[in-house]
């Protein structure tokens, strides 16, 4: 992927600016003047993208590996990503649109994106010698709860991105069902353990898997090994 160069030993700032947005790279969340904007993960890791490469242009099929994964997904789903974002952003401070289009090719960030420096610690001179304005402890404290919300925050949200996975290919094999053909529908039951492999337990997985296995003429027994391997 496309991105701007980094200045040896400096790390990227969480907040970053661009036209009358804020977007928070470590939460995924995304602020259009002043007001939060609530975007599924799908077009928040799209934005991401855009963000990173500032301004360069991040080719479709990119896109559509890192947010889809390997999978066969149509283009329509990263065009219908790219227009809730215009949506949302638009327009931008010169009038235009935040997003750009290199035609056949892919999409870009159209205006500039500005790191948002992070506050600096207040000190104060005590004695001669300066201190921070709290007590070390509370600010150890502080790292800790913090570090702690971030781990939740970021275990739920790589739940809910299996889940929705799940649900994707458990669409597909629903797809390769209802045709016609033998082919298509012999693939349906390995598209099936692959979203029940991502969500065990995931049941609406487990009641197509056993549809998919008796329209296949297997009995029973057999889908019952099958899904247990």
């Amino acid at each position: 992927m496309a991105s701007a160069a980094r200045e040896p030993g400096r790390e990227q700032a969480r907040m970053v600016r661009f036209g009358h947005a804020r977007w928070d790279r470590a939460g995924r969340r995304l602020t259009v003047r002043g007001e939060a904007v609530k975007l599924s993960w799908k077009t928040a890791e799209c934005l991401n993208l855009l963000v990173e490469a500032r301004g360069e242009v991040v080719p479709k099929e990119e896109l559509l590996r890192e947010v889809w994964g390997a999978g066969l997904v149509e283009e329509s789903n990263l065009a219908q990503c790219i227009s809730v974002l215009r949506k949302a952003l638009d327009p931008a401070p010169d009038g235009g649109s935040h997003i750009g289009t290199a035609a056949r090719v892919g999409y870009r960030l159209a205006v500039d994106v500005e790191e948002e420096a992070a506050a600096p610690l207040v000190v104060a001179e005590v004695g001669g010698v300066k201190r921070g304005r709290y007590p070390r402890i509370v600010w150890v404290l502080g790292c800790v709860a913090l570090l702690t919300v971030m781990a939740g925050g970021g275990e739920a949200y790589r739940r809910m991105e299996r889940r929705e996975r799940a649900a994707e290919l458990l669409e597909r094999a629903r797809g390769m069902m209802r045709r016609s053909t033998l082919t298509e529908a012999e693939k349906a039951p390995g598209l099936i353990q692959e979203a029940i492999e991502l969500v065990p337990g995931y049941a609406p997985a487990q009641a197509a898997f056993a549809e998919a296995s008796a329209r296949l003429g297997k009995t029973t027994f057999e889908a019952s090994v099958e899904l247990a391997r």
